[in-house]
């Protein structure tokens, strides 16, 4: 009662002064309408402000009632959302690949070791892996994991476990869950070179992978990545 009592308050006080205003600037430019009757219109002007008054409170308390529903239902309801996060693992890695016919190598083969966790409500559906390279001109999106038995590199040809993570295209991560392993792909980048005491190779790279889910949801993380 106190609470309605003291917005009835706030709300009254600009309804009177409205409802005199109002009520003296008609009987001014109309005084034959009964200036002699003002306590009959004084009274008028306060129950109709009384009234206003209430009204506005109403509605305002209407409108706050049905926001608090609102919010009550979405929560009960059970917005979910899938909270993802990527974890880097001790490996990481990348091959120059060299084409089996010969030529100039123009990819290379990278795998990172990570953990994808998802504290949200919600099983997330990873479809979607974008890698930046810190030098690239450009980011190498929607790129799809792979997994080959071995590829061709700059000495020999390396052997590789064939499998990892996504293999399917997607990667199902059920809610407030983790999964670890790791994740490659071919990227169409070549490393520029440097010089170390057993002769010329190729700088390692900094890189950024970014996941993205079907509900639109992202997270990255930064990965150092050498050449083996």
């Amino acid at each position: 009662m106190r609470a309605w009592g003291a917005a009835l308050w706030r709300e009254s006080w600009p309804a009177f002064i409205g409802a005199f205003s109002l009520a003296s600037t008609v009987l001014t430019f109309f005084p034959n309408l009964g200036l002699y009757r003002f306590r009959w219109v004084s009274l008028v002007c306060l129950i109709g402000a009384f009234a206003w008054a209430n009204l506005r409170v109403f509605t305002k308390q209407q409108t706050l009632i049905q926001d608090l529903q609102s919010r009550v239902v979405d929560s009960a309801s059970g917005v979910r959302r899938a909270q993802l996060f990527v974890h880097h693992r001790d490996y990481a890695r990348y091959i120059v690949v060299v084409p089996s016919s010969g030529g100039v190598a123009s990819q290379i083969y990278i795998e990172l070791g990570l953990a994808l966790e998802n504290k949200g409500n919600r099983t997330s559906n990873i479809i979607r892996f974008d890698v930046h390279i810190r030098g690239a001109l450009s980011s190498f999106q929607n790129l799809k994991p792979e997994y080959p038995k071995s590829v061709q590199g700059r000495t020999s040809v390396q052997s590789l476990s064939g499998t990892g993570l996504g293999m399917e295209g997607h990667i199902t991560i059920p809610q407030e869950e983790m999964i670890s392993g790791r994740i490659a792909f071919f990227v169409p980048f070549i490393p520029s070179r440097g010089f170390t005491g057993s002769g010329r190779t190729f700088d390692p790279i900094e890189c950024t992978l970014t996941v993205t889910d079907t509900e639109g949801v992202t997270a990255s993380r930064h990965f150092r990545v050498t050449e083996t």
